[in-house]
């Protein structure tokens, strides 16, 4: 088969070839892994930074075109996998016959910045550039995909659950997959789509009456061994019974039809809670509709931490009748469903959307541990660009702990919500911004570093204080960051915030600004100094309230404390083409001083 990969600009479809091509020859495989932008220089004997600077962006299209259909021809009827990665802006007709891989990144809408590569959009700034074309090409992928894989941040190296995607090794995913119409575009695409992913050893297929079209209800039943069938009824009607004996399938009747006309179904569930009403009455209600019949699933939307606690707790109290799939119109609860992965008999994934934002996405459901004791989370806001879950991942699977990201805004991070978190199976905790103050003052105890600086990016639950413990490893990631800075060097901070204090004790000479008011902080205000260095610590959410510095600056070099692709410093260091480093050393650094307190204290 001929699998075109598709994907935004940056999302990693190189890597991700290399990866493929790296799987089918650790097993005996053949597979030509191809990149169009590559076999076009070889086609026309110029770089992509030619033809575009030389004849123009539409002629480098029409070359794209030509050469896939080129590169279709040579292979199609081939006994092997041939894979072909298109560049971001590909335009062309896709070959008939051409199966479609669309690759994603939870990052892909925010934007990103290369140092490497030409800008398309060379009257606008890099983000506004990629921005404007974003709508476009995410349209098109939509409508040429035949499958989609989303990518965890920072998941960059050979892994073991790629294999079982593309279908090289049967799997053990578990859980239910919700069929969407997308995944019936043609026999072809559904053909191949169901039979992969009965290899994948997943528990249930979600047959849905208000998703899919009777031609698609009966596709999927002709295809799903019975006992891999779960049919949920979400429409009035009961047309999807015509011609099927309900009896050979596990089905889900909604309570707020009432009393089923068929009798006790396996699942009851309830999706909707009136305004104000308490997730307490609601399972209440739940239970007394199921007269202890069905199984009873509880999928309502969930808007506080205090609230995931009372319904964690109402399924906890029958884990063998009850599940709990908190809802939520941004997908908020996904690392709720992580953590109760093998703890409730009904849980969901996705691959790409889903039918529920807070389904986890397939990557990370099969990374999961099933029936993990506890859990660990960066928790921030915003925490969906983090690196942590995947850094930090090998080191808590080896004692059955899940890594998790945990969205909290500043409203939210207070100590009652944290001990929610840990009564669900938080047990230590990578604290991001903007939160690592009212960290420091939610611990019982805090190490020498964070007492100095009155600062937390490190917790660590004691049952002994019955409390958290603090700890602050940021100081020493900065320090490694900044370790080959000069002390000849004039270097300028800009912004920090709450981890000024931080910088300066590894930065005491450097001039530190504000980067809301562009005004010097540290020093005398009104004299001019030109820095060699400028190290970086304003992120992109809080860009649009911060000024850039000034136009006069004539930097040699940028240290960024971002490792985001879409972050402002990344994109200063491009419009003035110096030297850049990312955060990524910092990152690595603290994560790994992180693990060491985690191993120390016998998490």
């Amino acid at each position: 088969m001929i699998t075109l990969i598709v994907g935004h600009r940056g999302v990693g479809k190189t890597a991700f070839l290399s990866r493929v091509k790296s799987y089918h020859e650790e097993r005996g495989l053949r597979c030509d892994c191809l990149d169009l932008d590559h076999e076009i220089e070889n086609h026309t004997g110029q770089t992509v930074d030619q033809i575009f600077s030389v004849e123009g962006e539409s002629i480098f299209r029409k070359w794209e075109t030509q050469v896939l259909q080129e590169l279709v021809q040579n292979f199609w009827g081939a006994p092997h996998d041939v894979y072909i990665a298109a560049g971001a802006g590909f335009n062309g007709e896709i070959p008939h016959g051409v199966h479609v891989l669309w690759l994603r990144r939870s990052t892909d809408a925010d934007g990103r910045v290369f140092l490497d590569r030409p800008s398309l959009e060379p009257s606008m700034g890099p983000i506004a550039g990629y921005a404007k074309r974003y709508g476009l090409r995410l349209s098109r992928f939509v409508s040429w995909r035949d499958e989609e894989l989303t990518l965890p941040e920072g998941l960059n190296d050979e892994n073991p659950y790629e294999p079982i995607f593309l279908g090289l090794e049967r799997g053990e995913v578990g859980g239910i997959k919700t069929l969407l119409p997308e995944n019936f575009k043609n026999d072809r695409t559904w053909n191949a789509y169901i039979t992969k992913r009965l290899s994948w050893g997943i528990d249930a297929f979600e047959v849905r009456d208000d998703f899919l079209s009777e031609e698609n209800i009966r596709q999927a039943l002709a295809k799903i061994p019975s006992n891999q069938i779960i049919m949920s009824f979400r429409r009035p009607g009961m047309d999807i019974l015509e011609g099927v004996n309900i009896a050979n399938y596990f089905w889900d009747w909604p309570v707020e039809w009432g009393v089923c006309p068929l009798g006790d179904p396996p699942i009851l569930s309830l999706h909707a809670k009136d305004v104000g009403e308490s997730v307490s009455h609601c399972a209440e209600y739940l239970v007394q509709m199921g007269g202890g019949r069905s199984h009873l699933k509880l999928a309502v939307e969930i808007q506080s931490f205090s609230e995931l606690l009372e319904g964690h707790r109402w399924q906890q109290a029958d884990p063998e009748h009850r599940s709990f799939l908190p809802n939520s119109a941004e997908g908020r609860w996904g690392w709720y469903r992580l953590c109760q992965k093998g703890k409730m008999k009904l849980n969901f994934f996705k691959e790409a959307q889903g039918s529920s934002p807070d389904q986890p996405i397939l990557m990370d459901w099969m990374r999961a541990p099933k029936d993990a004791d506890s859990f660990f989370a960066v928790i921030g806001d915003p925490v969906h660009h983090s690196y942590s879950p995947i850094e930090h991942q090998e080191f808590f699977a080896q004692k059955n702990m899940t890594s998790l990201a945990i969205k909290m805004s500043v409203d939210e991070f207070t100590k009652d919500n944290l001990l929610a978190l840990h009564v669900i199976g938080l047990n230590c905790a990578a604290i991001t911004s903007p939160h690592k103050n009212a960290a420091f003052h939610i611990c019982s105890e805090v190490d020498a570093v964070a007492q100095e600086l009155e600062s937390v990016n490190t917790l660590i639950w004691s049952e002994k204080l019955k409390g958290w413990r603090g700890a602050n490893t940021d100081l020493k990631g900065f320090s490694d960051l900044v370790s080959e800075i000069s002390e000849m060097d004039e270097v300028a901070v800009w912004g920090g915030g709450g981890t000024r204090e931080m910088m300066k004790k590894a930065l005491p000479q450097a001039r530190y600004y504000s980067a809301r008011t562009g005004k010097c902080i540290s020093h005398d205000a009104d004299e001019f100094v030109n820095p060699d260095v400028i190290v970086w610590a304003v992120g992109r959410s809080r860009q649009d309230q911060c000024q850039w510095p000034d136009p006069l600056w004539k930097p040699k070099k940028v240290i960024d404390l971002n490792y985001t692709e879409d972050s402002p410093g990344l994109e200063y260091a491009k419009n003035l083409n110096i030297e850049y480093e990312s955060g990524l050393k910092m990152f690595k650094s603290q994560a790994t001083a992180q693990q060491n307190l985690f191993q120390a204290t016998n998490i």
